[in-house]
C-alpha cells in the first residue's frame, strides 16, 4: 500500500548541481517533479549547483529526492550534507555513493569478491604496463559514458588519454569486451527485467544513450532463461558489495563465450524518456509516476539518515509501492 500523500511532508527534488551531467540531471529533475505532482505530493526544485545548503534549510524539506548524476550528486557529497541536516534520502549513503562513482575501486572490490570485471590498471607517471589494444580509457569517477574513450589501434590512444584527461586526473585502462552489453536496474531488493542495448557504432556513448535515434533497447533481453538468471544474480551482488541500497544500475557486458562481465555501477541512475530504469520498470507494469513514488517512498523507511545503511528494503511486485517490513532478498 502506498503512504497516504500528507505523510510525505515536502520533497525537495535535487538536480542540475555542477557535475558533467548536469544538462541530463535537469531533464531529470524536471520528470521527477512532474511524476510527484500528478499525484499531488508537495514538492520544490533545487539546483545544487547554486548554494545548496542555504537553499535546504530556509526550505526545511521532509525529505530528499536526489536526482544529481555524477559529481557531487553521487560521490557522497550530497548525501553527507543530508545527512548533516537529518534528512532522509533516496539511493545509496555517503559511503557506498563515494565507492560506486569510482571505477577504479569499485573494480578492485569486485576482483577482491572474485567477481568478474574486465581487466585493467590504473594509470599514473610510472606506470609501465603495455596497454591492452584495443582497450577503453575512462576518466575514473564520470557518468553517461564522458570521459570513457574506446581505443581500436595504438594510434589512438595518445589522443583519448589527453582527452580523458579533462575530466580528472585518474584514469583507468580496461580490457575491452567484445560482445553485448546489459543493464540491470534493482529497485529495493527487486532486480528489474535486463535491457540488452545495440548501438549503431558498437559503442553505447553518451551520443548513442541521449542523442541517436537508432540505439535499440530489446526487452525482453532474449536470454535463455539460465543466463538471463546468472545475469540478474550478479548485478545484485555487485551492486550489494559495494554497499549501495534503494535503488540504482549495474551495466555488463557478455563477451562471444557468453561469459559476463561487471562493468559499472550508477547509484542515480537516469530518469529521462530514454534512461534505462524505467524502461526495465514498465516491463513489469511499473509506469513512471509509480517508479518514482516507489523510489519516494524508501525515504519513508527510516527516521535517521545516518542510519540509511542499516535498512532492508522490501521487494517490489508488479502495481505495488513498498511498506517498512524486512524481507528475503532478492526477487527477480
Amino acid at each position: 500500500m502506498s503512504h497516504p500523500v500528507d505523510e510525505y511532508g515536502h520533497v525537495a527534488i535535487l538536480y542540475g548541481g555542477q557535475s558533467s551531467e548536469r544538462a541530463i540531471s535537469l531533464i531529470s529533475g524536471q520528470h521527477v517533479e512532474e511524476a510527484l505532482k500528478k499525484q499531488n505530493i508537495a514538492c520544490s526544485l533545487i539546483d545544487t549547483a547554486v548554494d545548496c545548503i542555504q537553499q535546504l534549510i530556509t526550505l526545511k524539506p521532509s525529505r530528499a529526492f536526489i536526482a544529481l548524476h555524477g559529481g557531487e550528486g553521487e560521490d557522497g557529497t550530497i548525501q553527507g550534507i543530508l545527512e548533516a541536516l537529518n534528512i532522509p534520502y533516496t539511493g545509496s549513503n555517503l559511503q557506498a555513493s563515494a565507492l560506486a562513482i569510482d571505477k577504479y575501486r569499485t573494480k578492485l572490490i569486485w576482483k577482491g569478491s572474485q567477481l568478474p570485471t574486465p581487466d585493467f590498471f590504473l594509470l599514473n607517471q610510472e606506470t609501465k604496463q603495455n596497454y591492452p589494444i584495443p582497450c577503453m580509457v575512462k576518466a575514473t569517477c564520470q557518468g553517461s559514458t564522458i570521459g570513457t574513450f574506446f581505443v581500436k589501434t595504438i594510434e589512438d590512444l595518445t589522443s583519448a588519454l589527453d582527452k580523458a584527461r579533462v575530466y580528472g586526473h585518474e584514469i583507468l585502462i580496461e580490457q575491452w569486451i567484445n560482445g553485448d552489453e546489459f543493464s540491470v536496474s534493482i529497485l529495493s531488493h527487486t532486480i528489474l527485467p535486463p535491457v540488452r542495448i545495440i548501438a549503431a557504432s558498437n559503442f553505447y556513448d553518451y551520443h548513442a544513450k541521449y542523442k541517436a535515434s537508432d540505439t535499440q533497447y530489446l526487452l525482453p533481453c532474449q536470454l535463455p532463461s539460465l543466463a538471463e538468471e546468472q545475469l540478474k544474480q550478479l548485478a545484485y551482488q555487485a551492486f550489494t558489495i559495494l554497499g549501495c541500497s534503494g535503488w540504482g544500475r549495474v551495466d555488463m557486458m557478455q563477451d562471444k563465450q557468453g561469459k559476463f562481465w561487471l562493468i559499472e555501477v550508477n547509484t542515480v541512475p537516469g530518469l529521462t524518456p530514454n534512461s534505462l530504469v524505467p524502461k526495465s520498470a514498465q516491463a513489469l507494469g511499473i509506469n513512471f509516476p509509480h517508479l518514482i513514488r516507489i523510489i519516494l517512498d524508501q525515504t519513508m523507511c527510516y527516521s535517521n539518515p545516518l542510519n540509511h545503511q542499516d535498512q532492508t528494503m522490501p521487494s517490489i511486485q508488479k502495481n505495488e509501492t513498498i511498506s517498512c517490513v524486512e524481507t528475503e532478498p532478492p526477487s527477480v
